[in-house]
């Protein structure tokens, strides 16, 4: 069955943070004792054209991996990759994660889910979660990205104003057009030196939504599901479903910013 992500497919880029040597040393920090990356069974969902997990199989040939992605297109594209590169511990298929919850896969170490939650509806959304609980080890570690509040509300309001802005306007790509030149305006507003609210407070997200790929803007900018969540809200979905939560990805963002003493009594909890 062909999906919207056949019709206009992402970019295929690998993501450093959903590396299993990432995930183990932030767990590791963190008190838990991981499965050896270099050695570990990794699953990824929505794989898309596979770059991501490819390049995790070529760098540890230890490794067993598996992508499934519920774009056909997509699928093919990494089984291509794969067999070019003669990979032969990463395999790809095209599978639906409502019908993975149950462990169908079989049991892994690692599973990475990059870009669904935040943009999926809310069955879905349960899905990916117990899909995630079902195939991972008892010692396992999932990777799972999310749009968060407050900051999602942000992305919310130009959101609206994008959808606003391209309304009567059906075809994918030119809605996509239609938002870019409304943020591209935006983000211009302020070469005529006066105020901006949007040069300001969501200056950042207006840049990166003005110079975008077509593919962001379609389906996740303009897509039909936009669901950030708040991390308590996160937080209780995922053990809801079995799995607690262990740390940010990426370690870096959770260091403290250099705060002055004053700001820095009043973050402190009381």
């Amino acid at each position: 069955m062909a999906t919207a992500y056949d019709e206009i497919p992402y970019a295929n880029l690998p993501f450093a943070q959903t590396r299993p040597a990432v995930l183990a040393t932030v767990a590791t920090l963190h008190g838990l004792t991981p499965p050896d990356p270099r050695e570990a069974r990794v699953l990824e969902l929505g794989c898309g054209a596979g770059a991501n997990l490819a390049g995790i199989a070529a760098a540890d040939p230890g490794v067993r991996a598996v992508g499934v992605d519920l774009a056909p297109t997509a699928v093919e594209v990494a089984q291509a990759t794969a067999a070019a590169a003669g990979l032969d511990n990463v395999a790809f298929d095209v599978g639906d994660v409502l019908a993975l919850t149950r462990g169908e896969l079989g049991e892994f170490d690692y599973v990475i889910v990059h870009g669904l939650y935040a943009w999926a509806p809310e069955h879905v959304r349960e899905a990916v979660l117990e899909a995630c609980r079902s195939h991972l080890a008892p010692d396992g570690i999932a990777y799972l990205s999310y749009t968060a509040h407050p900051g999602g509300h942000m992305r919310q309001m130009l959101r609206e104003m994008a959808q606003w802005h391209a309304r009567g306007v059906r075809e994918p790509l030119a809605r996509a057009e239609r938002a870019r030149g409304l943020f591209t305006l935006l983000d211009r507003l302020g070469e005529s030196g006066g105020p901006s609210f949007y040069a300001g407070v969501v200056g950042e997200d207006v840049h990166a939504l003005a110079t975008a790929p077509d593919s962001m803007l379609v389906h996740d900018l303009l897509g039909p599901t936009y669901a950030p969540v708040w991390f308590t809200e996160f937080a209780a979905a995922i053990a809801r479903h079995g799995m607690a939560y262990v740390g940010d990805a990426s370690p870096e963002s959770s260091r403290e910013p250099p705060w002055s003493d004053a700001v820095s009594g009043e973050a402190s909890p009381t």
